[in-house]
């Protein structure tokens, strides 16, 4: 068991993400163990994890990681939409979370 806070429209630190999240998924991966990621709501802080995932753990470009998860039904982009309603330009939302992207795949080819 993981339990990493996220606060509610907003992204994961980096930090917690790729020192303790994306290690755990490996982790269980590795160990062939069932993870079930969530948050209270399940759509956005979820949908971010997952996709971040799907770029760590299986090589997904970030536009086709964020389809799959938007397939699910969850949606990586919410803490972008949110940052509206806190005065926030969404497109810098949208250049965050490809950045934290960007940084799993980095992180998965060292």
């Amino acid at each position: 068991v993981l339990w990493a806070p996220i606060k509610d429209f907003h992204l994961v630190e980096p930090e917690t993400l790729t020192q303790r999240v994306l290690p755990f998924l490996a982790e269980a991966e590795q160990q062939q163990e069932r993870v079930v990621v969530h948050c209270s709501g399940g759509m956005g802080r979820t949908g971010h994890i997952l996709a971040a995932w799907l770029v760590f753990g299986r090589g997904l470009l970030n536009k086709e990681a964020i389809a799959a998860v938007r397939k699910t039904g969850r949606n990586p982009y919410e803490a972008a939409i949110a940052g509206i309603l806190r005065g926030k330009n969404p497109w810098k939302g949208v250049s965050e979370l490809n950045a934290l992207l960007n940084a799993c795949r980095q992180l998965s080819s060292e």
